[in-house]
């Protein structure tokens, strides 16, 4: 395992390709040399799949993840493949994109995931899939030996299996924060307003859910394929409305604006 894991110095400063808009959320710091606790992760062939999990804090879409790229500047790409579930319990890919090196020596990227239209809960798990697409230099992360404690508290995985503790591939998250629950001014029939988010979570939204649940509206109710988070289909309307509707509902709401 040593050998995929380079801890020599790389004397290069850092490229910066900053576009996100979005709020930051999870931070798994991405360390260069000459900081005492960076790291470097192999690309070592084109089967290495490095797996690092995440955990939302923050509802909302995620707009990006920024990433920190070591090497010189030259035809190397990588996969990023989001999914959802954990590290060692994958769940379906969710948001992808490729991602190539932009300049010469330490640099960090801004991959925008906006398109991709993948929703996350607090607290609910993912997962940063990376895969070489052609030769490729390293990812940039930390590392603490033991018994100190990571710097990101989420494992990393390498090709499916538990990484040696202490190592973690670095990654920022950026959300674009958005009231889902929101949907209706007003429950009432009729009334100015009825069926309008109006930037205000209230009764009157869960009151209008519940009558749009009941009534079988597909276009409001229809919410997810499973209500428990990591499962397949978590947030992914399936075009049948059942009770993990509804419970799912119920979480937004919970989770406030």
């Amino acid at each position: 395992m040593k050998s995929l894991v380079a801890v020599a110095g790389i004397a290069c400063t850092a490229g910066l390709a900053f576009a996100q808009t979005g709020v930051q959320d999870q931070v798994s710091p991405i360390l260069f040399n000459p900081s005492p606790s960076w790291a470097a992760f192999f690309f070592a062939g084109p089967e290495v799949v490095w797996s690092q999990q995440g955990r939302a804090d923050i509802a909302g879409q995620l707009e990006g993840v920024r990433l920190g790229l070591i090497g010189e500047l030259g035809t190397e790409s990588f996969e990023l493949r989001v999914r959802t579930g954990t590290a060692a319990a994958r769940g379906p890919v969710r948001a992808s994109a490729s991602v190539a090196k932009t300049a010469p020596g330490n640099e960090i990227v801004f991959v925008d995931l906006t398109s991709n239209g993948l929703y996350l809960m607090p607290g609910e798990t993912f997962v940063l899939e990376m895969q070489r697409n052609s030769p490729w230099p390293n990812l940039a992360g930390s590392h603490v030996a033991s018994p100190g404690a990571p710097l990101y508290p989420e494992p990393l995985y390498y090709n499916g299996n538990l990484f040696s503790e202490g190592w973690r591939i670095g990654f920022e998250t950026y959300m674009l924060p958005e009231c889902r629950a929101d949907i209706t001014r007003t429950a009432i029939p009729g009334a100015i307003g009825y069926g309008v988010p109006n930037g205000t979570l209230n009764n009157e939204d869960f009151f209008y859910y519940t009558a749009q649940f009941a009534a079988g509206n597909m276009a409001v109710a229809d919410l997810t394929t499973a209500a428990i988070a990591g499962q397949a289909g978590f947030g992914v309307p399936n075009r049948v409305i059942t009770n993990d509707d509804f419970f799912y509902y119920l979480m937004l709401f919970n989770a406030g604006c």
